[in-house]
């Protein structure tokens, strides 16, 4: 039989796995090829927080105010896929707990496997 415990415990832990997202850092890489080397580079935006609240950028450094735009933009998308992720989560979590509160009894077949073992004897 399907437990359905496992998969309720799997949802609560996306669900808090999405919400540890929201909370983090926004990093933005670009990569770096020439004929010889290849790097990667990283900027820093900040939290969410900061990101999207900032009107003014004048207060950052140069590295974060040529990128500032990229910033708020991908500050944005994880916050919109955040919000659908924990909106599908949330239902598919309410579902299987109205299925888990809803099951049916399961009935006590012993009478009846012992009547097909005497049949059988017969």
């Amino acid at each position: 039989m399907f437990n359905i415990k496992f998969p309720i415990g799997i949802i609560i832990l996306l669900i808090i796995t999405v919400i540890v997202n929201v909370f983090s850092n926004i990093t933005i890489e670009y990569f770096g090829i020439s004929y010889e080397i290849f790097r990667t580079y990283e900027v820093q935006c900040g939290n969410i927080y900061e990101v999207i609240n900032t009107v003014d950028i004048a207060d950052f450094t140069q590295e974060k105010r040529v990128n500032w735009k990229y910033c708020q933009q991908k500050a944005y998308i994880v916050l919109i896929t955040s919000g659908i992720s924990l909106i599908f989560l949330a239902t598919v979590l309410i579902f299987l707990i109205y299925l888990y509160k809803n099951k049916p009894k399961q009935e006590d077949l012993t009478d009846l496997l012992s009547i097909l073992k005497r049949m059988n004897k017969k």
